[in-house]
């Protein structure tokens, strides 16, 4: 009997947290964004973000209280829940006020042109805030050091308001009335875009040399299996080599299905600007066959496809509980190729070893999507390795 009342007590409890809590999607920003760039969402007892114009965002768990990144593909996105978004233009300047700053600081420190100041919480992943153009801080923490590099490779402009130099690490300059500011223009695609198609369409995932090696294997083996049975005599030569054939064919299959459902390539352009350097990952990915794919996020990530590859392929941005990004999963078809931008900035200093070569498929990359860049050289960091899924591309160094 109190085993029972126990058991009641538990589901009563959970049954009325669960009535308490109420599925809600807000907008921090009111609304405002810029296409091709993530926003922020608030997701509260929820598992899925989804509307029209937008990247879903799920958590398999289900979001407790979590400001989530939601990447807009159209100018007439909405969200299910919190209604229509405001797509900012060119002119405009989404700013967010975090701590103690006013509207009217945003407006005096980023005056040349039509600024949106807008309040915000400055929490969850730093992906979900790189709409913004600018945020100005003022009598609270700075972000930490892994914030900073994903908003300043996102193009966000920091100001603060102190008496002294904010951080010894990174290159804040001061203002005449007392801010400091941190800025970074980043070289290459400012957000997702089709800038890699001429490059997709060129690459040949081919075959690993280790598929090549073991087709080859197993023929000898088929080959040596029925020679022997073909010694033997009357009709026990066919039943041996009907065995050795359905044999044969069972292990091709295993093997077959035993193989990775994806090939994938990729490598670094790093942009030397001292003192910070930028550092671009392209990840490229194709399907042997169709199949459901992932691609785990680091940073800044970008999926580079357009709104009809978004819908075509269910993309969908994963998350934990508390709004993180995990990875992309899509339903990818045979051959169908995506790429992917991760991208991040840091203090660097260190000097770039330079190889004579110039060989690796990056170069392409870099006539397409960084405009008026000069290319360094390369790194011999990147020998391509056929006998694994992924093919490693040397580094290519280039500068503004």
């Amino acid at each position: 009997m109190k085993c029972i009342v126990a058991i009641l007590c538990i589901v009563m409890t959970r049954a009325g947290f669960a009535m308490g809590a109420i599925d809600s999607i807000s907008l921090p920003l009111q609304g405002y964004c810029h296409v091709g760039r993530f926003m922020p969402a608030r997701a509260q007892h929820t598992s899925e973000v989804r509307g029209q114009g937008i990247l879903p965002v799920i958590c398999a768990d289900g979001f407790g209280d979590a400001v989530v990144p939601v990447m807009v593909v159209s100018e007439s996105a909405s969200i299910a829940g919190a209604g229509p978004l405001a797509v900012s233009g060119t002119d405009q300047k989404l700013i967010g006020i975090a701590g103690s700053a006013s509207a009217d600081d945003a407006k005096r420190i980023f005056g040349d042109a039509i600024v949106v100041p807008i309040e915000i919480p400055l929490r969850g992943p730093p992906m979900a805030w790189e709409t913004l153009d600018g945020i100005v801080i003022a009598g609270r923490d700075l972000p930490d050091e892994a914030t900073i590099g994903t908003l300043l490779a996102a193009g966000v402009t920091l100001t603060v308001k102190s008496q002294s130099r904010p951080s010894s690490n990174w290159p804040w300059q001061k203002r005449d009335d007392g801010w400091w500011m941190l800025k970074y223009e980043p070289l290459g695609p400012r957000e997702n875009s089709p800038d890699a198609s001429n490059f997709l369409a060129a690459w040949s995932p081919g075959v690993p040399a280790s598929d090549r090696r073991n087709a080859v294997v197993l023929g000898v083996i088929f080959a040596i299996l029925a020679l022997a049975a073909s010694l033997r005599r009357g009709t026990s030569a066919i039943w041996t080599l009907g065995i050795v054939a359905i044999g044969s064919v069972l292990a091709i299959g295993l093997w077959i299905n035993g193989r990775s459902a994806s090939r994938a390539a990729g490598g670094a352009i790093e942009v030397v600007n001292p003192p910070l350097r930028q550092i671009d990952i392209w990840t490229l990915r194709s399907a042997k066959r169709a199949a459901t794919l992932s691609s785990r996020i680091s940073g800044l990530t970008w999926p580079m496809i357009d709104t009809a590859q978004i819908a075509k392929t269910n993309l969908t941005l994963e998350c934990d509980r508390d709004g993180h990004p995990i990875h992309f999963r899509w339903d990818a078809q045979s051959h169908e190729k995506i790429a992917f931008l991760s991208r991040r900035v840091e203090v660097s200093d260190a000097p770039i070893k330079l190889t004579a070569h110039r060989q690796s498929p990056l170069r392409q990359i870099v006539a397409d999507a960084y405009q008026n860049a000069t290319i360094l050289g390369e790194a011999d960091d990147g020998a391509m390795d056929n006998n694994c899924p992924s093919q490693r591309w040397p580094t290519v160094f280039i500068k503004p």
